[in-house]
């Protein structure tokens, strides 16, 4: 079985030194990239390419490519430092052309998708409201005689982890075909024990034209208030820190990853990419 793709991108407090990401292709214009780097840090995340099937999107019909990502949230437990929200987003593009191209390739489907909660918990909160009523006797020089009440109100607040997954446009259009799949994860905020270390997402893409394409994968990790750290992967890729992964021209293509049961490479688009992606609760 192949060792999975990966990457790690490591947090650091702002302004530590060392806190720059180093993720490259090897030279030489590598595809899929079977690579693991990683960085020590009390806080990372690992964003591992788990498996790739190259097709067709129907039987005799246009190339298609499933991608299947990893990504894990480690936190520190000896400084109980966690993970409160991740913003995910892998964006399509051609290997030689910005976001937003006329020629990206289309993203058909991805799992999770939609919005779905679970782990509730309720939190109830009492808060005292005092008035006072007064009156003067006797002209400006009496008494006031005052009177007053209390009155307690309770409220309960509900709170879940919650994903939202979308597909969307992005870069340089408006219009068109979707090019990007988008996952938004946030943690209970009563329990704040942080979101689940562990989130597989699928990706179905829609190639145009038989050149090379790549993605470029963005995350967005907010962390509890005393660590304070805030890094998103794509910020550097102007500083060619982190390269895009790339994927080879049609006829080129090689799968990646151990075998998928249940998948047709001939007609992609009947995967249930639901049972490829994380195995969310039953009341999603």
């Amino acid at each position: 079985m192949s060792e999975p793709s990966q990457f790690v991108i490591p947090l650091f407090p702002v302004g530590d030194d060392g806190s720059a990401f180093h993720l490259r292709n090897t030279p030489g214009g590598e595809m899929q990239r079977p690579h693991v780097i990683q960085y020590g840090s009390e806080l990372a995340v690992h964003a591992d390419i788990f498996n790739v099937r190259h097709g067709t999107f129907t039987p005799g019909g246009d190339p298609a490519t499933l991608v299947v990502f990893d990504f894990r949230f480690v936190g520190s437990e000896s400084h109980g430092r966690r993970f409160r929200k991740a913003i995910i987003d892998v964006r399509f593009a051609p290997w030689d052309r910005p976001v937003g191209s006329e020629n990206d390739p289309e993203v058909s489907s991805i799992a999770p998708l939609g919005f779905c909660a679970w782990n509730p918990s309720t939190q109830e909160k009492e808060t005292k409201l005092s008035f006072t009523v007064s009156a003067n006797t006797g002209g400006l020089g009496g008494m006031g005689i005052g009177s007053g009440w209390e009155t307690t109100k309770k409220m309960k607040k509900e709170k879940r982890t919650t994903l939202f997954g979308s597909m969307r446009i992005e870069g340089e259009r408006d219009y068109g075909t979707q090019n990007t799949a988008k996952w938004l994860i946030s943690e209970n905020e009563i329990e704040s024990h942080g979101i689940p270390s562990h989130l597989r997402t699928a990706i179905l893409v829609k190639p145009k034209g038989k050149e090379k394409f790549r993605a470029i994968i963005g995350i967005n990790a907010e962390v509890d208030i005393l660590y304070g750290a805030k890094k998103r992967i794509d910020e550097l890729f102007g500083k060619h820190v982190v390269d895009p992964v790339y994927f080879d021209a049609e006829g080129k293509r090689k799968p990646f990853g151990p075998e998928i049961t249940n998948i047709d490479t001939t007609n992609l688009s009947m995967c249930d990419l639901r049972a490829i992606g994380s195995q969310l609760p039953t009341t999603c």
